[in-house]
């Protein structure tokens, strides 16, 4: 099969598919399309499986793990977001175990300002 056929074949099953999904599940046969339609799009970014930036966006990345672990600490700290990121920042300062073994797996921001962008989720 040629790169010409397997892209025809591929556009042919992606519109059967989009003919027969939920709506909701239809970004699947329009992220195919699309890759066929460009050849120089990033599929892994079509299909949701890399972000747009950033390195912790990347399927396999360690970065969402740390990130939702330190959600779940923040989570037992008491007070605003603010108070939270200080007292995990301090926390890592004096190497608090949980901590530096979190920051073994992907290393934590010592920025506040960053730590508050992942306690918040953006």
């Amino acid at each position: 099969m040629t790169p010409h056929d397997a892209a025809e074949r591929i556009a042919r099953i992606a519109r059967r598919m989009a003919e027969v999904l939920p709506p909701s599940d239809r970004w699947l046969p329009a992220a195919l399309l699309r890759r066929v339609r460009e050849p120089a799009t990033d599929l892994d970014r079509l299909l949701g499986l890399k972000g747009n930036g950033g390195r912790g966006r990347y399927l396999g990345s360690p970065i969402p793990e740390r990130n939702r672990r330190l959600r779940i600490l923040a989570a037992t700290i008491p007070g605003p977001a603010s108070a939270k990121a200080d007292h995990l920042l301090h926390c890592l300062a004096v190497r608090d175990p949980a901590l530096i073994e979190l920051d073994r797996l992907a290393r934590i921001p010592r920025s506040r300002r960053q730590l508050l962008r992942i306690l918040a989720d953006t």
